[in-house]
């Protein structure tokens, strides 16, 4: 699990300066530094989408990507907001264990994509990183 990070955490402000700080929880150690943590937003909408009809998974192994899309963007069906096309990567297992990567073309509503938790670094002072681990 080296390199692994487990989330991040808006802790005190640093008492030499007042800038605001963040912890991250990595493998064995935690690192504190000046920054402002902008929590995941939720997916508030519970549409998974369409795939591409016209992609299989072989094509995806030929190294086939430029294809038409066979499907049409528009509204969703249960919010009415826009549809956006999103490319997501996939894993294919068979009996043997061999394993087969494609990319498949999926029309998702805006809102029912959750945005990751963002960091947003600040500039602090030196006694604003600390460093805790083995």
């Amino acid at each position: 699990m080296r390199g692994k990070c487990f989330g991040y955490k808006q802790v005190n402000p640093c008492p030499n300066c007042n800038s605001p700080r963040v912890l991250e929880d990595c493998d064995d150690d935690a690192y504190v530094y000046p920054g402002v943590l902008h929590p995941a937003v939720p997916p508030s909408c519970k549409f998974t989408g369409w795939e591409n009809q016209g992609v299989s998974w072989w094509v995806g192994y030929k190294g086939y990507n430029s294809f038409k899309s066979t499907i049409m963007p528009g509204n969703c069906p249960v919010c009415n907001c826009e549809l956006v096309k999103v490319v997501e990567k996939r894993t294919m297992r068979d009996k043997y264990s061999r394993t087969l990567n494609y990319t498949v073309e999926v029309l998702k509503c805006k809102n029912s994509i959750e945005i990751p938790a963002q960091v947003e670094n600040l500039q602090g002072c030196k006694r604003c990183r600390e460093h805790y681990g083995m």
